[in-house]
């Protein structure tokens, strides 16, 4: 027996005895790690083995970039001041030392790079200290890359973002 209400006596909504639960397909699966979600061992040590191959092309391309940002910081220092497209050179250069660094564990450069990209994205022109916290910057970024610091670098790479970012504050 019904009451006024349109539920069944069992308690279930209508809408509830309408819900199809339809499993996903094996492509689907195998696409998410197969039916428990989870890729097998031999995936996951193939796909660290690729990411370790690549890792010695991604600490030549870090070097090539950072020779590219030191080349261009040494064309603004030598001058004193810079204009927009230089200092959008090395942010588009800080950009792409960012995007890639990431992907190699390599956190610290993530966010040197960022400090770097976001300080340079917003200046028109660059005065003498400006120029100068670019140059710690691609500092920094080299002895992440020499020492091949991977992660957050501890302690002291805290501190050193922290004195990056004040000096960024100060003279953005």
């Amino acid at each position: 027996m019904t009451s006024g209400n349109s539920k069944p006596e069992n308690g279930s909504s209508d809408t509830e005895d309408m819900t199809e639960f339809t499993p996903a397909s094996r492509t689907l699966q195998k696409k998410a790690g197969g039916p428990k979600g989870q890729f097998g061992k031999f995936k996951l040590e193939a796909a660290e083995a690729k990411i370790a191959e690549r890792s010695d092309a991604f600490l030549a391309q870090m070097d090539g970039e950072i020779s590219a940002l030191r080349a261009a910081y040494s064309e603004i220092a030598q001058q004193d001041t810079a204009d927009e497209k230089a200092a959008s050179d090395i942010a588009m250069r800080a950009r792409e030392v960012k995007g890639l660094a990431g992907t190699f564990g390599f956190d610290l450069l993530t966010q040197i790079g960022d400090s770097l990209y976001e300080f340079a994205t917003e200046l028109t022109a660059l005065d003498a200290k400006q120029i100068e916290l670019m140059g710690a910057h691609i500092d920094a970024m080299e002895l992440v890359i020499q020492n091949k610091i991977t992660g957050d670098g501890g302690d002291v790479a805290r501190e050193l973002l922290n004195t990056l970012g004040i000096a960024t504050d100060k003279l953005s």
